[in-house]
């Protein structure tokens, strides 16, 4: 006869109640998610909009005859390379996958990592 204690039964036979009342009926993790920080990512099929969508045209300049995009002053800090690209482009960022540097590379383009 566990029905009346504590939290027992709440996902059974105490479900009128949790209705009744709007208990909350979440679970809570074993262990918190210690050291991940909300960050901004972008892939390398998303860089041919950015540099024609108005939005991001504050980040968007020329480097040596190619567009240079500038993900650090939009908040992004890194690039994936999920998608295509056709023209060179320059992108400045602080960390990039392998499989984006082999992709801007091979369209004539090139990654800058910022110093400092």
């Amino acid at each position: 006869m566990l029905g009346g204690h504590g939290k027992v039964g709440r996902f059974r036979h105490k479900k009128s109640a949790v209705i009744r009342y709007k208990i909350e009926l979440g679970r809570k993790r074993l262990l918190p998610r210690l050291g991940r920080k909300d960050r901004l990512v972008t892939s390398v099929g998303q860089l041919e909009d950015m540099l024609t969508h108005p939005k991001y045209a504050r980040a968007v300049s020329e480097h040596e005859g190619k567009k240079l995009l500038d993900l650090r002053s939009l908040g992004y800090s890194k690039l994936l390379g999920s998608g295509k690209i056709q023209g060179p482009v320059v992108v400045r960022v602080d960390e990039f996958s392998k499989s984006a540097a082999r992709k801007i590379e091979a369209a004539g383009g090139q990654i800058e990592k910022p110093t400092a």
